[in-house]
């Protein structure tokens, strides 16, 4: 008898279930600030409700959190599913749709005869 865990994925699986996108995740290679994330060593079935579940318990975790900023930086570029930084999904894409600012972007001083 194999003592080993299976990495065979349900065909029927889309990837986004708790188990297959926790079995995925233990794969990598943590980032440093997630040790000291609130959600730090909570299962990921709160992060990943079902469709019509509520996502308030992940909403707690997120807003109690110190390096929400790091989370929403790298959900923003690696996470289409579940809710990281107190946003869904959904939120993320509308975000990634948005123009960004670049530094030669600043508005102009105003001058005294603009604001005369």
């Amino acid at each position: 008898m194999n003592s080993q865990p299976s990495t065979t994925i349900n065909q029927q699986d889309d990837g986004r279930s708790p188990e297959s996108v926790g079995s995925m995740l233990s794969l990598l290679e943590r980032p440093s600030w997630h040790a000291s994330a609130a959600c730090n060593g909570v299962g990921a079935d709160v992060f990943f409700p079902g469709r019509g579940e509520s996502a308030e318990v992940a909403m707690r975790f997120c807003n109690s959190c110190t390096v929400v900023t790091e989370c929403l930086n790298s959900a923003l570029e690696y996470r289409d599913s579940g809710v990281w930084a107190g946003t869904s999904g959904r939120q993320r894409r509308k975000i990634r749709r948005l123009p960004t600012r670049r530094p030669d972007d600043a508005p102009l001083e105003h001058t005294e005869q603009e604001s005369a």
